[in-house]
């Protein structure tokens, strides 16, 4: 369509369509309706501040847009069916809102700005991949009830995120970067298995209620971590220097808490646990286990240690 600054309206009725549109760079606005069969659609729009709606209808539809490096504010909808989704918005401050239905396979990559995205993929088994770059981004992620495979990159910004898993048995790798980073993690009640790696000092609180899951998780320094864990879980946490942890694991678990520095470590198990704990400098620990839990402990210098254990 050329660089200027374009306004395009695009309706394509229910066939199996193949849609290829490029807009130029400048600052565009495109609203593209595709109907309800299984379409193939490839969007480019440049490099300006762009502003694109795109609805896919209820087809397995294979959607690739790319919105270049603008500040693009971009609402994509895809439907119910089984839908293969590529979506790359460059490097300007974007806003993102995508809700894909049904079982979908979703790559997005949203560049190097400050990044606002909304992500629902639906009640499908979905496949998520998503890379927000290095700004400070804000990021919220509902997979729904499907047995969902997440794999969330965040970039080395002061980053904020929540992700909502549902109620599926998840796996779920998220790696925040290195900036100060917000990050609240609900996994559902299924079989969950979790694997979080946060870089700075970042503040964390993950919730895997029900299932029995699987958790990895390893921070950085200055960490403030508060996990609740309700099934019979297997939890392994490392944390940096000088951080807060906060741990409660209700079923027959088995639990391995590593710390760094001066940190403060509380610690409840409810079953028939085994935990191994290991703390660094002069940390405080508080610890307390269920009626028949095994428990074993190193600490460091000058550790404060407080251990209980129930009847």
């Amino acid at each position: 369509m050329g660089g200027g600054d374009d306004c395009i309206a695009l309706e394509a009725g229910g066939g199996d369509d193949c849609i290829a549109l490029e807009a130029g760079g400048g600052d565009d606005c495109l609203a593209l309706e595709a109907g309800g069969g299984d379409d193939c659609i490839a969007l480019e729009v440049g490099g300006g501040d762009d502003c694109i709606a795109l609805e896919a209808g209820g087809g397995d539809d294979c959607i690739a847009l790319e919105a270049g490096g603008g500040d693009d504010c971009i609402a994509l909808e895809a439907g119910g069916g089984d839908d293969c989704i590529a979506l790359e918005a460059g490097g300007g401050d974007d806003c993102i809102a995508l809700e894909a239905g049904g079982g979908d396979c979703i790559a997005l990559e949203a560049g190097g700005g400050d990044d606002c995205i909304a992500l629902e993929a639906g009640g499908g088994d979905d496949c998520i991949a998503l890379e927000a770059g290095g700004g400070d981004d804000c990021i919220a992620l509902e997979a729904g009830g499907g047995d969902d495979c997440i794999a969330l990159e965040a970039g080395g910004g002061d980053d904020c995120i929540a992700l909502e898993a549902g109620g599926g048995d998840d796996c779920i790798a998220l790696e925040a970067g290195g900036g100060d980073d917000c990050i609240a993690l609900e996994a559902g009640g299924g079989d969950d298995c979790i694997a979080l790696e946060a870089g700075g000092g970042d503040c964390i609180a993950l919730e895997a209620r029900g299932g029995d899951g699987c958790i990895a998780l390893e921070a950085g320094g200055g960490d403030c971590i508060a996990q609740e864990a309700g099934g019979d879980d297997c939890i392994a946490l490392e944390a940096g220097e000088d951080g807060c942890i906060a741990l409660e694991a209700g079923g027959d678990g088995c639990i391995a808490l590593e710390a760094g520095g001066d940190g403060c470590i509380a610690l409840e198990a409810g079953g028939d646990g085994c935990i191994a704990l290991e703390a660094g400098g002069e940390g405080c620990i508080a610890q307390e286990a269920g009626r028949r839990g095994r428990r074993q402990r190193r600490l460091g210098d000058r550790s404060v240690v407080t251990a209980s254990a129930s009847s």
